[in-house]
């Protein structure tokens, strides 16, 4: 019936318009019928997004933050808020998916007063949108918004019933909210006890045994609190006997940093490193913190100061999309970078940070045969951590570059025995991990063996992957010529 009613609107302003045009030369001035156009047009649009809107979430517009939550109290109504941003593709999906869905409509309709929240800023921005700028601050503190869409349930009072994140289909949004108005329902906030601690925290209070979840809780969330509660931590431990200082909540705290040379933190690692690493049962664990310093602090200046091609990213992403970048073949003088890191951290960390530099030298130069041949010296003299996931995926960057790069059988085979390690290690590998094995050894004219590998990888993606490179390996055909793998010597 709603739709016969927009038709017949529609049919009605038709010939409506042909009588104002048929009269436009005598009676109606250019502008005074584009005017008479653009109004009909105007109220076409008025009244089919009205009333297609009324299927769906009737969201509360034109009113401020406050006016809602006195509102709600008021008429004894619950809150939903769609907390989103105009980037965000999910949020799009519940847009078009589920919040213009009829049952969803009739049933927050009637127990919701529901207001999206748009939590980023755009020059785009309606003057609606500017108004509720701080409000969406507010909103983003109090209830920790740290991904998109974000939905909130709030009694009529304000409390928190339920908080959910990500797309949801129609019926597990219609569930979520149907138990988040249960009678009875305790909501159980995931920071309640970080809200404690750093309201103790204001007061003046210092726990440094939660510092930990205080600064990890800080950082996911994105509060300027993190800088503060990173400098008090370090300053405590500062004050600590050597054998007191460190464990390994406090240790792992800092594992993603790259301290400043001048810092306590940097000062933990470099003096303590025998000790740190003892904490964290992982024999070189410091040594990683403080090359990441020195890869910052002077390999980055030193690249600068070398690098002759002005077209060469020295840092950030490389080797990903676009058109091939052509090999440069020049060098930096890496005994005069061994020299500056000697001088000032000794043997040991100079070769290995020359090693490291190299690698990532010949990688943004695209001379992907000098990466793998000093790839597998970094390996062979720094052995990575076979029981760390994380240096597993470092490794099989190494073998894949081998891999697409090298035609050398012998090479190959040293490489292969290193992603072997990674991939019967673990019961539940990477299955990116068995691909790189098994092209290696298909590489390296072990057809049978890489069938077999390539096959368990596909089986660990339901086969949705690698079919195509199992055919041609059953064919006998080079595998990712398109991704760039060499098979014929120049």
């Amino acid at each position: 019936m709603l739709y016969m009613k927009i038709i017949l609107f529609l049919i009605m302003s038709i010939f409506w318009l042909e009588n104002l045009f048929a009269q436009s030369e005598s009676s109606t001035t250019a502008s005074a019928l584009d005017r008479q156009v653009v109004n009909i047009v105007n109220i076409i649009d008025q009244t089919t997004s009205k009333n297609i809107t009324r299927q769906g979430i009737q969201w509360e517009e034109n009113s401020s933050w406050e006016e809602i939550k006195t509102k709600a109290l008021k008429d004894n109504k619950y809150i939903f808020l769609d907390c989103f941003t105009t980037w965000c593709g999910p949020c799009k999906m519940m847009d078009a998916q589920v919040y213009s869905n009829e049952t969803v409509g009739n049933y927050f309709n009637q127990n919701f007063i529901s207001v999206k929240v748009q939590m980023d800023r755009t020059k785009n921005d309606d003057e609606q949108v500017r108004r509720w700028y701080d409000a969406a601050k507010s909103i983003s503190i109090q209830y920790h918004i740290e991904a998109y869409p974000t939905f909130v349930f709030l009694s009529p009072n304000g409390t928190v019933l339920d908080q959910q994140m990500g797309f949801k289909t129609v019926k597990e949004f219609i569930s979520i909210a149907e138990q988040a108005v249960k009678p009875g329902r305790v909501y159980m906030n995931p920071y309640k006890e970080y809200e404690q601690l750093m309201a103790t925290h204001k007061k003046g209070e210092r726990n440094y045994d939660k510092y930990p979840l205080m600064i990890n809780t800080a950082f996911k969330l994105g509060d300027t609190v993190y800088n503060e509660l990173m400098k008090e931590l370090s300053k405590y431990m500062a004050t600590l006997k050597r054998e007191d200082r460190y464990t390994k909540d406090r240790i792992e705290v800092w594992k993603d940093l790259i301290p400043a040379s001048t810092t306590r933190i940097f000062s933990f690692f470099y003096e303590d490193g025998d000790m740190i690493d003892k904490v964290m049962n992982e024999k070189g664990y410091s040594e990683k913190v403080v090359d990441k310093t020195i890869q910052a602090e002077m390999v980055m200046s030193f690249y600068v100061e070398q690098n002759k091609n002005p077209k060469i990213v020295l840092s950030g992403m490389y080797m990903g999309g676009g058109s091939p970048q052509p090999i440069d073949y020049s060098e930096a003088d890496w005994n005069k970078l061994e020299r500056l890191i000697l001088k000032k951290y000794g043997a040991s960390f100079a070769k290995r940070n020359v090693l490291t530099a190299k690698l990532e030298w010949y990688a943004r130069h695209n001379n992907l045969k000098q990466y793998v041949k000093y790839g597998i010296l970094k390996l062979n003299k720094y052995p990575p951590d076979i029981k760390s996931r994380e240096d597993g995926f470092m490794v099989n960057h190494y073998c894949w570059i081998a891999f697409l790069a090298s035609t050398e059988k012998r090479l190959l085979e040293k490489y292969s025995k290193w992603m072997e390690k990674y991939v019967k290690k673990y019961p539940d590998p990477y299955y990116g991990w068995i691909d790189t094995y098994a092209n290696l050894l298909y590489k390296c004219g072990r057809k049978e063996e890489a069938i077999f590998w390539e096959k368990r990888a596909s089986e660990l993606t339901q086969g949705k992957k690698f079919a195509s490179i199992i055919e041609q390996m059953m064919r006998g055909e080079p595998t990712y010529v398109k991704e760039g793998a060499i098979w014929t010597s120049n």
